[in-house]
């Protein structure tokens, strides 16, 4: 009987430890459904520890710190944040499909499923990917190539500073500056210039192969 009682403790044990080894490490959020609609962040990661501490934010910036609790015999999945607002809905109802997670929980009467991926990198945000010095290449305006007119010296550039300050050089009105703002949903970005006679400029925008696309839009989102 002794015998017995030690190998299922043991089981017991092994079974905690699995579902344990399970959740640990980093996690990128793939999806989030609402009922149907889809409220994907953009970048959104979460990192679980084996001392059951966890951390999350959105691309490279880590806003959110705390613990976590997932009993085997329940699989539901407690994330406490100790700098943020309680979560005062009930624990996730966890289940697992190779590499992918997936959260399943009521929230005001809408259906809530999260799933999410393992990685080994933290993922990028829209804001993350225009970090850094861009070389002005070509400049367009109503279909006329302007490059040569907006940019005659070669030298003009424009640098995306990680306090979401950026710095224009080389235009004929000196250097310019002021402050970005980047869409959490969507590659939009405005930019609220230092120099309060200037009107702030919307843009859409794309970053591949290390170029960098922008498009300017209208404050109602129109080219």
């Amino acid at each position: 009987m002794k015998k017995n009682s030690a190998f299922l403790m043991m089981v017991i044990l092994l079974f905690s430890c699995s579902n344990k080894l399970e959740i640990d490490g980093l996690w990128v959020v793939e999806n989030v459904k609402v009922s149907d609609r889809n409220m994907t962040p953009n970048g959104r990661w979460m990192r679980f520890n084996s001392d059951s501490t966890q951390q999350s934010g959105n691309g490279w910036h880590q806003h959110s710190v705390g613990t976590w609790r997932f009993p085997p015999k329940t699989k539901e999945l407690e994330v406490i944040n100790t700098n943020g607002y309680e979560d005062t809905y009930e624990p996730f109802i966890v289940s697992f499909s190779n590499d992918t997670m997936i959260w399943k929980r009521t929230e005001d009467s809408h259906e809530v499923t999260v799933i999410l991926s393992k990685t080994n990198e933290m993922p990028q945000t829209y804001a993350d990917q225009l970090l850094g010095l861009w070389d002005l290449e070509k400049a367009m305006e109503n279909g006329n190539d302007i490059t040569t007119k907006y940019d005659s010296d070669q030298k003009r550039y424009l640098f995306f500073r990680w306090d979401k300050r950026f710095v224009i050089r080389h235009t004929p009105d000196g250097t310019v500056t002021g402050v970005y703002n980047v869409n959490g949903h969507q590659p939009e970005m405005t930019w609220i210039f230092d120099d309060r006679n200037k009107e702030r400029l919307s843009w859409k925008f794309d970053v591949s192969d290390e170029k960098l696309s922008i498009v300017s839009i209208t404050p109602d989102g129109h080219q």
